[in-house]
């Protein structure tokens, strides 16, 4: 799926970082999971809600669930919309990186396309050399 303008970059370091400050890694790590622990439960609950409310609307209603929801899951059903076809999205943001020009674009404007064409590589996992 394609989503113009994501900043699911921005979105998934400030969640890392996030999971990472508060000791909440046991959460969306699938080898760390305790659902069978009540504290640990009402605590998923409250990242999955930080998650679901984080999103588009176009977003949640393509990943929410009624049941058996947790962080992990949500976690990674949002990841995944953002990096499937990661091939396919590489191979584009390669050509419109490569076919950008300045022309009347501020600098500022031509830059941040350049950031978001990098952006964009490194989330598919094709990062652009130096």
């Amino acid at each position: 799926m394609d989503f113009p303008d994501s900043n699911f970059l921005t979105w998934s370091t400030f969640f890392n970082n996030t999971f990472r400050k508060f000791c909440l890694m046991d959460h969306v790590d699938y080898t760390m999971l305790k659902l069978d622990d009540a504290d640990w439960t009402q605590t998923d609950y409250c990242i999955v809600y930080w998650l679901h409310s984080s999103v588009s609307r176009e977003i949640l209603n393509i990943i929410i669930k009624l049941q058996d929801t947790t962080a992990y899951s949500s976690r990674m059903a949002i990841t995944g919309l953002f990096l499937d076809n990661s091939m396919q999205q590489a191979i584009y943001a390669q050509q419109e990186l490569h076919s950008l020009y300045q022309g009347e674009l501020s600098i500022t404007e031509y830059c941040g396309r350049l950031k978001r064409f990098a952006d964009t590589l490194r989330n598919v996992d094709a990062p652009l050399a130096d």
